[in-house]
């Protein structure tokens, strides 16, 4: 399956800190988003989407949701079951009091429906995301952390209306899900506008999963690497589920950060990247899939 080129949108500015506090009581109100464009909704069997923290230390989950798509808002999306997203009155957000969405800088406000959420994420636990559209049709969904998607190295991005920025020096990037469509599941991690975050992705339970390598399996799990955004170094060449830094296509495509250096490592070939997504035949779903942030990622110090 393609995977969308993505346009680089830059939110509020924004320095945010991981704090200690509790999960946030479960909140929402709207949002509209990007990524694939799915049609249908699932049958019966629904997949479940579940988000972890296994870190020792707080975090900020960021959820985007698809604009004109089949989850066209962030007010379809709830988590632990309750949709009360509220503007953030100002920084920094209180760490244990409820769900906020963001807006892009240069509007001041969100226009229309607002498309992106975030709220806070204790050490050590994991909240159930759904979704009001159709039979909890999730459709393009991106989960980050730290700090908001698609900022590419060098690139401030942030949560709006906080002051200070956040510097991505690697670029950020984020887990992707489209399930309970009928025209087929698919999930990826998505380093293709760099890397700030170690993510897991798993599933268990319910249909067989293919990877656009066309090798069944009956669960998978992804963790993507680090991305260098100062060389173009990338160490997810011939990771399974897991987009290269500055391809939109998994192989092909124009680079995601026109202005970054280019992936140095990854060669533009079948048989050195990907196969970039885990897809299901069309109208199976079912069991779960779990998004884990695992911690901060970086490349290596060089070496001496």
């Amino acid at each position: 399956m393609i995977h969308y080129a993505r346009t680089l949108s830059i939110l509020a500015a924004a320095a945010i800190a991981v704090f200690t506090g509790a999960l946030p009581s479960a909140q929402a109100q709207q949002l509209g988003g990007h990524g694939h464009v799915d049609g249908g909704q699932g049958g019966s069997a629904t997949t479940s989407l579940s988000i972890q923290n296994q870190t020792r230390r707080g975090v900020y989950a960021v959820i985007t949701t698809n604009t004109g798509g089949l989850t066209p808002s962030i007010n379809n999306i709830q988590v632990n079951g309750s949709s009360n997203w509220v503007a953030p009155s100002g920084p920094p957000p209180p760490v244990d009091s409820g769900l906020y969405y963001t807006c892009p800088p240069s509007n001041g406000s969100c226009p229309g429906t607002p498309i992106q959420g975030f709220f806070y994420m204790r050490k050590g636990t994991s909240v159930q995301i759904t979704s009001t559209a159709g039979q909890n049709v999730l459709s393009g969904v991106s989960i980050a952390f730290l700090q908001p998607p698609y900022a590419c190295p060098g690139s401030s991005n942030g949560f709006y209306p906080f002051v200070g920025e956040f510097t991505a020096a690697n670029g950020t990037n984020f887990a992707e899900v489209t399930l309970n469509v009928t025209t087929g599941e698919n999930v990826d991690i998505s380093c293709n506008n760099g890397a700030n975050a170690k993510i897991n992705m798993a599933s268990t339970g319910g249909p067989t999963w293919t990877n656009n390598a066309g090798k069944p399996v009956p669960s998978f799990s992804i963790t993507n690497s680090w991305v260098n955004g100062t060389t173009g170094q990338d160490n997810n060449c011939g990771v399974a589920g897991v987009f290269p830094y500055q391809y939109t296509q998994c192989t092909a495509g124009p680079n995601a950060c026109p202005n970054s250096p280019a992936n140095i490592s990854c060669p533009i070939s079948t048989a050195n990247n990907g196969p970039c997504q885990y897809a299901r035949t069309a109208g199976k779903s079912g069991g779960t899939v779990t998004v884990t942030f695992m911690g901060p990622e970086h490349p290596p110090s060089p070496s001496h």
